[in-house]
């Protein structure tokens, strides 16, 4: 394998790393990250990955997701699929990149407490990590579920 193919598989693997963290990614939030330079040199990469990725429009902007060829690289049972969500999850996007993209972003990741020896749990909408070591949590309309302890 030649150095130029392996450079190219590389960020192939970081962009679709990018899209399983993400879930949800446009070229434009592609672009940001992973600084694939003009345009049409970002469509020329998404096109080659077009075996790993499924595209759906969004305000006129493709949207990508890992199909299940591209999930099968990561060993993810966890099937994706663009829904009434969609404009959620891309807003929830533009927050990961307007706070320079903390590493440890977890979206909709269950936060259980106990109050009163009642076992409760709320799923954010994401939760993270700030520049000093701050727990931040996220949600729009987090919901929460009562369990009783048995």
């Amino acid at each position: 394998m030649d150095i130029q193919t392996h450079i190219k598989l590389n960020r192939q693997m970081m962009i679709l790393t990018s899209i399983r963290k993400l879930k949800f990614a446009t070229r434009r939030h592609l672009m940001a990250i992973h600084d694939l330079g003009g345009i049409r040199n970002a469509n020329r990469i998404l096109k080659d990955l077009g075996s790993f990725v499924n595209s759906t429009v969004y305000k006129k902007e493709y949207v990508y997701y890992l199909n299940k060829k591209g999930r099968a690289l990561f060993d993810d049972t966890e099937k994706i699929v663009p829904t009434i969500r969609l404009a959620h999850s891309l807003m929830r996007n533009e927050a990961w990149l307007y706070l320079f993209c903390p590493d440890d972003w977890q979206i909709e990741t269950p936060i259980r407490y106990k109050i009163d020896d009642k076992k409760k749990t709320i799923i954010p909408d994401v939760k993270f990590r700030d520049e000093e070591g701050i727990f931040k949590c996220c949600g729009n309309r987090s919901h929460s579920n009562d369990e009783h302890k048995q």
